[in-house]
């Protein structure tokens, strides 16, 4: 979803995270994640690789409601219409940031289940010889986690 969803449509995708707990409250996370998203002859493709820290609001029982946000690297690439031709935006990494909210229900001590909204936003990736790339995706998710 987002700004780019006029080039691509939504689709499932699968991001990895890797959490380590710093605290009882807080966690730090990497988030790695790639999607193409297809609309006829024109695409987004996605790649991001974000660092957050992760902020438990409270805990009540097994269930963990969290807010959570930082920076990233981000590589979105366009194939998109200019003028009569669809041109591919040149591929650039970029620096970006996210933000989100969720909640985590720990089923027993190795899993945990839960829900993620989280906006990526890369900044603005200046081409050459076309207009710059800019805009952002919502990314709605169901979580699954094994802890070590």
């Amino acid at each position: 979803m987002g700004k780019f969803k006029r080039n691509g449509q939504d689709e499932l995708t699968f991001d990895f995270f890797y959490a380590y707990a710093a605290s009882y409250s807080f966690d730090f996370v990497i988030n790695y994640h790639q999607a193409t998203l297809d609309r006829g002859p024109q695409h987004v493709k996605t790649q991001g690789l974000a660092f957050d820290i992760k902020a438990r609001l409270f805990d009540f029982d097994s269930f963990a409601p969290y807010v959570m946000g930082g920076l990233g690297f981000y590589r979105p690439r366009l194939r998109r219409q200019v003028g009569n031709d669809f041109l591919d935006s040149q591929s650039r990494i970029v620096l970006g940031a996210n933000a989100g909210a969720g909640i985590d229900l720990k089923l027993n001590d190795r899993f945990h289940f839960g829900f993620l909204s989280i906006l990526h936003v890369p900044f603005k990736v200046k081409q050459e010889t076309q207009p710059s790339v800019r805009g952002y995706y919502l990314k709605l998710m169901m979580t699954g986690m094994f802890a070590f």
